[in-house]
């Protein structure tokens, strides 16, 4: 049994240690070729010049908040694994580390102190699972506002949860929240996701 409880923990490590490496966009590897390095230097010209209204701002805001909801639901899913087969606080301070690195490129500090705050809360309460939706629907999404230093994104979504023994029954629930992004460096970043 502990042989196979090394290999689910040296197993859940490797994964996380490929899901830093796959959010930090390749950085390192552009010392690689020289024909590889010519590709990520045009690239990162031409993301530089990028203005937020040529990439939809709508779109972007989405994308981001929902990575940011399933890089937690991982991180939540990962600790609720491992403090499984073994009860060590080690664990949610190297699951907070992983999560903290990889919201650390598209979100804000002070956000992600938010989303670090909440997986330590549930460590803390003990009570039930979180339950997380199986899939969405947006329904309406628009600009609230937008300049070239912070954009503004109301986002109406509904989420639909499965059956489980803690949430009940399946259901659905509709969430009205604003995304609000902040140009930082030339680059967009969550600043706040605030609920309605």
């Amino acid at each position: 049994m502990k042989i196979i409880n090394k290999y689910l923990f040296g197993t859940v490590i490797l994964l996380m240690i490929l899901a830093v490496v796959a959010c930090t966009g390749g950085q390192g590897l552009k010392e690689g070729t020289d024909g590889t390095k010519g590709i990520t230097d045009d690239f990162e010209q031409n993301q530089v010049g990028l203005s937020l209204e040529e990439a939809d701002s709508r779109l972007l805001a989405y994308q981001l908040e929902l990575q940011m909801r399933s890089s937690f639901k991982t991180a939540y899913q990962s600790w609720l694994n491992l403090s499984r087969i073994a009860e060590d606080d080690n664990n949610l301070e190297q699951i907070s580390s992983v999560l903290h690195a990889t919201l650390a490129g598209f979100v804000v500090e002070s956000q992600i102190e938010e989303e670090l705050q909440k997986l330590k809360d549930i460590n803390k309460g003990g009570e039930g699972e979180v339950s997380f939706p199986t899939h969405e629907v947006v329904n309406n999404i628009e600009v609230k506002e937008n300049n070239s230093d912070e954009v503004q994104v109301m986002i109406t979504a509904t989420r639909y949860y499965p059956a489980s023994e803690w949430a009940g029954e399946k259901y659905n629930k509709e969430f009205n929240y604003v995304v609000t992004l902040l140009n930082e460096n030339n680059t967009w970043m969550i600043k706040k996701v605030g609920y309605q």
